[in-house]
């Protein structure tokens, strides 16, 4: 299926990208899960800088949207966008009568309703993030008649966002799942493997989980949590037989490696953020590990004063 998916959005994605909203991070070409968080952390900084006030996140949860799809509606869409109708012809075919197994408040209901998409209100939570002390809390939204849950963390793509901003409870969630895939990684040295392998397997299994959306939460944790998180990277370099980047290593890199993507890439929605003089960059954008003092100017005395975009000379 994934293959056939490749094929297929490879003939449909040239035909509907002038129709495609510019916050769509999914089955875009150079963006992907990090750029959707950076930008939902951007957003709640910059408003949090100004101070505000109170920055209200809802997470909405529909019920099989993928089954409620109707075929005559998709069509009629597709058709306004100039998609081939022979490739609607398809579409059609294979999603009628086929069974799928997958799984403003206003607008977001009559938005709802005309896609025939029902929101799921149990599962839809909503994340209040306020610095202040003295204000109260606001009041809870209403879906359909009920309540919708407030809580204090929430997973959003794979990342714990907490109600402070801290990424304590991402960075516990992180600790536990690190160290039980440390235990395999032991295992495999039992059995004397080479270490070329061993790294490889760090690499794919371990890393992977550790520095998932590093750019997103790495230049903003406590020294404690990198602490508990470098104390890991020790222990499996010690496993290894080799010396292993820090959090903080892995984070500066990968950061200036997103920082000169997002400069490189003229349509990513962050694209503009630091062209801006009269809004200077939020304090979480691109967070940088606290070693970078400011990521605009890294390393300046490499490049000039600023930071050179791909294929500078």
């Amino acid at each position: 299926m994934k293959t056939l998916e490749r094929l297929f959005l490879s003939l449909l994605r040239p035909q509907v990208q002038h129709a495609q909203d510019r916050l769509q991070f999914a089955y875009q070409p150079g963006v992907g899960v990090e750029d959707a968080i950076l930008y939902l952390l951007h957003r709640a900084h910059s408003h949090l800088d100004k101070g505000s006030g109170t920055v209200r996140i809802l997470f909405l949860d529909f019920s099989s949207a993928f089954n409620t799809i109707q075929p005559t509606l998709l069509r009629d869409k597709l058709s306004r966008m100039g998609v081939d109708p022979q490739l609607m012809d398809w579409i059609s075919d294979y999603l009628t009568g086929r069974p799928h197994h997958l799984k403003g408040i206003n607008k977001v209901k009559s938005k709802s309703k005309s896609n025939h998409l029902q929101l799921n209100t149990s599962k839809t939570k909503e994340l209040v993030i306020d610095f202040g002390r003295s204000r109260p809390r606001p009041r809870p939204v209403l879906l359909e008649g009920a309540e919708v849950e407030a809580v204090d963390s929430y997973r959003y793509l794979g990342l714990w966002i907490d109600n402070k901003l801290d990424w304590t409870t991402h960075t516990s969630h992180l600790y536990g799942k690190t160290q039980s895939r440390m235990y395999f990684l032991r295992r495999l040295r039992s059995f004397n493997i080479c270490s070329k392998l061993l790294q490889m397997f760090y690499q794919s299994v371990v890393a992977s989980v550790l520095f998932y959306t590093v750019v997103c939460w790495g230049g903003s944790i406590s020294k404690k949590d990198t602490s508990r998180l470098d104390k890991l990277i020790r222990r499996a370099g010690s496993v290894v037989g080799t010396k292993l980047d820090s959090l903080v290593t892995v984070a500066e890199s990968r950061t200036l490696d997103k920082l000169l993507d997002i400069m490189d890439n003229a349509s990513h929605p962050l694209h503009t953020v630091n062209q801006q003089p009269e809004e200077p960059p939020c304090s979480c954008t691109l967070s940088p590990p606290k070693k970078l003092k400011n990521y605009i100017n890294v390393d300046q005395s490499m490049t000039g004063g600023k930071i050179k975009t791909r294929g500078e000379c």
